[in-house]
C-alpha cells in the first residue's frame, strides 16, 4: 500500500438496501479508497447489498430494474438472493425445497417451512 494509507488487511461491508448503499458510496472518496484497496491486493469482504454493489450492475429495489454498480468486479454481477427468487425456495431458509437446509427433516425431505414446530 502506498504511504499514508490505512494498513488494514481487509474491510468488511455489511448489507442494507442496494440502491441506498450505491447512492451513499458512488463517486465518493470512500468508494475510491475501497477500489484502491482491491487494486493493491487488499480484501473487501461484502455481504448482501454490499456484495451486489461490487459488480458492474446491481438489481434495484425497483422491480425489474438494474442500476450501475461500483465496478469492482468489472464483468461480474452478484445476486445473493437468487435462490428463492428463481427456484421458489423456502421462505424460512431461502434454500430450494428438498435441499436439506434449515430445519428440514432429512427423512421427510420436506422444506423447513412445511414442518410443524
Amino acid at each position: 500500500m502506498r504511504s499514508g494509507s490505512p494498513r488494514f488487511p481487509a474491510v468488511y461491508l455489511g448489507g442494507g438496501v442496494t440502491d441506498h448503499l450505491l447512492e451513499a458510496l458512488a463517486e465518493t472518496p470512500c468508494a475510491e479508497a475501497l477500489a484502491q484497496k482491491i487494486r493493491e491486493g487488499g480484501m473487501v469482504v461484502a455481504i448482501a447489498a454490499a456484495a451486489q454493489v461490487a459488480g458492474h450492475a446491481a438489481r434495484s429495489i425497483a422491480p425489474g430494474s438494474l442500476i450501475p454498480g461500483l465496478g469492482w468486479l468489472p464483468e461480474g454481477v452478484v445476486e445473493p438472493n437468487s435462490i428463492r427468487r428463481t427456484t421458489g425456495g423456502c421462505a424460512s431458509c431461502s434454500r430450494p425445497p428438498g435441499c436439506g437446509g434449515g430445519s428440514e427433516s432429512p427423512r421427510s425431505r420436506r422444506c423447513c417451512s412445511a414442518q410443524t414446530r
